[in-house]
């Protein structure tokens, strides 16, 4: 069998087509680009889709999973050679199963293949089951292992050796099992039914004999009983003869009372139509609710006054900052254009003072310089001392001038200046800065002050109103049953004093109906009591008395029950002749069926002989070829495989004393070892004129570069015996391809 064409509407596969050669074909993929979907999707046009899985947790069920991306109903094509002639095959929708419909049609006239159907297509064109195929020819992504099936046992069996592929080794075996287990499994099977059916029928006999004695034992306990049972109830009797003078005692003090909280009442009820129209309990707890509240709103009320006499004072003082400040009864505006005003004159006065000194010093300079010159012409004019003494007498009035007229002004701008910053207590032009910065925060404190007050006010002034209003309010609700009540602690005092006497009339009515139910408990007994003479005198108190005549009476019936239970049981158990026939018929059937389980026990163990033969058979050839593919796989770095029934391996390297388990492998080792394995069970199992393709999905993913040069030429070897399908995911095959002149199919490219 050969497949030319495939196309698909399967998962994520839209209409797409592959087209392997006839040979080895390298098929590549990134991962997720389809390649484990083209394998199933080859699978399902040989199988179809199972119906019956489920999803569940982290599975998905095939006929889901696939469903095509596009929202298209699952359908495929395939095109093959088989026996010779050129076949379509095309799966589609039928009924219930998605995958279920087929036509299987000759390409080159389309007239229909007799024998194929969509149930036996895989078995018919693959030659093995779908089981089969996917333990040897079929390598899904991850399922390199092989494991063990009855189908696969059989071929190879049959292949090596003369017995038949009709039963296998593990049908014959596991139907023997059964077998034996329906005589014999755990607690089931004929045997254990049987052996229970004996243990209840000696369990009947058993019960048979504790009937007997269960009924001699309860008919002596009635005996016994019955006269402590009479004895109790004439004690009894004598108690209530006795009970009867002590209930007409009672029943004349309950009638006293009775007539003692009737009056009681009568008297309260008085006092309360007094007040006119009496408020219920409910209104009173509203009023003393409301009267709390008006408590709490004087309180609030007082300490509110307290607040506003605080506020005015705090407001009060900063007030009268802002009138210390030197700006009273000026904005803060005029205010700092006053100190404005001031500061620069005060600045201008200081400066005039300052030049009044210069002025002064200029003077005596130009009068040092008139007395020079005076001096110099006397020297030139030979009368240097004259001269010298006019000029030193100039320099000397003029100093003196000058001296005493700048004092004199710079006195009166110092007296100027000192006014001026005295209006404010200072005594450098920038302290009247500072003293407007004060009045700015005194004037700010001011105003927040007052504005506190006048907000406590406001809010002090709503108190009062609400004291008032819930007084006027309370005045009237209580004015109705005590109109002359005005302040609060009067009309406290009204609502708790009518809280009181509504009180004592409810516990005074209580007291009149329990005296009522007493009476009606203790009603004049009829009757007459029993003279003295003629009752027994009691051993025991009257709770103790009827404790006890209830316990015998009960412990009386509880006898008679286990009579007639003893005697229905001992009625239903049937004969005994009958149980002891039953019990002998038993005995020989379990006999007869242990017989038989140790028959098939020796069967089994026949059985097993005769498969170790086989197996000793059939093993050397396919380890034989597993052995030659490992070697050519791993380029003799492992040679012997041995297989076991349930195919785990074995792998003997050279050096090695003895073969080593699979698990101990590396993995990339691991996965050579299984695809040798799977190579030599295809070769054995689905070998012949039409072998079936070989699908391989990423299974030289973890082989090193050398050995998957090494796997690839035995691909390619192999493929040209059979139709080979690799799909991979890394490029180094494909390159290896392309220079081995080896079709390469790249998955999502035209």
């Amino acid at each position: 069998m050969i497949i030319h064409r495939m196309t698909a509407a399967f998962g994520r596969l839209d209409r797409q087509t592959l087209a392997p050669g006839p040979g080895l074909t390298v098929i590549t993929a990134p991962n997720e680009g389809g390649k484990s979907t083209w394998c199933a999707f080859l699978r399902a046009m040989l199988y179809g889709i199972p119906t019956n899985q489920r999803d569940r947790g982290t599975f998905i069920a095939d006929k889901n999973r696939y469903l095509p991306w596009s929202g298209a109903p699952l359908s495929g094509e395939m095109q093959l050679k088989w026996r010779g002639q050129d076949i379509t095959l095309r799966r589609f929708p039928r009924k219930n199963s998605p995958f279920g419909g087929l036509e299987a049609v000759y390409t080159a006239s389309g007239d229909p293949v007799p024998g194929l159907t969509a149930d036996t297509l895989g078995e018919t064109l693959i030659g093995a089951g779908r089981e089969m195929y996917e333990r040897s020819a079929f390598l899904g992504q991850g399922a390199a292992a092989v494991t063990a099936s009855d189908e696969l046992e059989r071929r190879v069996a049959a292949l090596v050796s003369s017995g038949s592929e009709e039963a296998s080794y593990s049908q014959v075996e596991r139907t023997l099992r059964e077998w034996r287990n329906r005589r014999r499994h755990n607690r089931t099977g004929l045997l254990p039914r049987l052996e229970e059916e004996l243990s209840q029928v000696e369990t009947a006999l058993e019960r048979q004999e504790e009937a007997l004695l269960a009924i001699q034992a309860a008919r002596a306990q009635i005996a016994r009983l019955e006269p402590q049972r009479a004895a109790l109830e004439r004690e009894l009797e004598s108690h209530r003869s006795r009970d009867l003078l002590q209930a007409r005692q009672q029943y004349t003090a309950a009638r006293e009372e009775l007539n003692a909280a009737s009056g009681e009442v009568a008297r309260l009820r008085q006092q309360r139509d007094a007040m006119g129209r009496a408020p219920d309990r409910e209104s009173l707890d509203l009023l003393r609710d409301k009267l709390g509240e008006l408590k709490a709103l004087e309180r609030e009320a007082a300490e509110g006054r307290e607040a506003l006499r605080r506020l005015r004072q705090e407001a009060e003082l900063a007030q009268a900052e802002v009138q210390d400040s030197g700006f009273a009864q000026l904005t803060v505006d005029q205010a700092e254009e006053q100190a404005h005003q001031d500061h620069q004159q005060a600045d201008t006065l200081r400066s005039a003072r300052r030049r009044r000194g210069i002025f002064a010093l200029l003077w005596a300079l130009l009068g040092l310089a008139a007395g020079g010159a005076l001096a110099a012409a006397g020297y030139f004019l030979h009368r240097f001392i004259p001269f010298a003494a006019g000029g030193a007498a100039l320099f000397l009035v003029c100093t003196i001038l000058s001296v005493v007229l700048c004092r004199r002004r710079q006195r009166a701008l110092d007296r100027e200046a000192g006014a001026l910053l005295a209006k404010y207590g200072a005594k450098e032009p920038g302290d009247i800065d500072r003293r407007l910065e004060a009045y700015r925060a005194a004037e700010v404190r001011a105003e927040v002050a007052w504005g506190a007050f006048h907000r406590e006010e406001e809010l002090q002034q709503e108190r009062q109103e609400r004291v008032t209003d819930l007084t006027a309010r309370l005045r009237t609700a209580v004015g109705t049953f005590s109109p002359h009540t005005q302040d609060r602690l009067m009309m406290e005092l009204e609502v708790a004093r009518a809280a009181a006497l509504l009180t004592d009339l409810e516990e005074a009515n209580e007291r009149m109906a329990a005296a009522r139910r007493a009476l009606a408990g203790t009603r004049a007994p009829g009757g007459s009591a029993a003279a003295p003479g003629e009752t027994v005198v009691p051993r025991y108190p009257l709770a103790e008395t009827r404790v006890r005549l209830e316990q015998a009476e009960e412990a009386l019936r509880a006898a008679r029950r286990e009579l007639d239970q003893a005697q229905g049981r001992l009625s239903t158990l049937g004969g005994r002749e009958e149980l002891e026939a039953r019990r002998q018929t038993l005995e020989e059937a379990i006999a007869g069926r242990t017989r038989e389980y140790d028959a098939l026990t020796a069967a089994l163990e026949a059985l097993e002989g005769a498969n170790l033969q086989l197996r000793q058979r059939f093993s050397p050839g396919l380890n034989a070829r597993a052995g030659e593919y490992l070697a050519r796989l791993t380029g003799g770095a492992h040679q012997g495989v041995t297989l076991s029934r349930a195919f785990e391996a074995m792998v003997t390297s050279p050096g090695d004393p003895q073969p080593r388990r699979a698990l101990l492998l590396s993995q990339g080792t691991l996965e050579q070892l299984y695809l040798a394995v799977r190579l030599a069970i295809c070769d054995l199992t689905l070998g012949g004129d039409e072998p079936a393709p070989l699908v391989l999905d990423d299974a030289l993913a973890n082989f090193d570069d050398r050995r998957a040069v090494l796997a690839l030429e035995l691909l390619r070897e192999l493929g040209k015996k059979r139709q080979i399908l690799l799909f991979t995911c890394h490029t180094r095959e494909a390159r290896w391809a392309r220079t081995a002149g080896v079709p390469v199919a790249e998955l999502g490219k035209v």
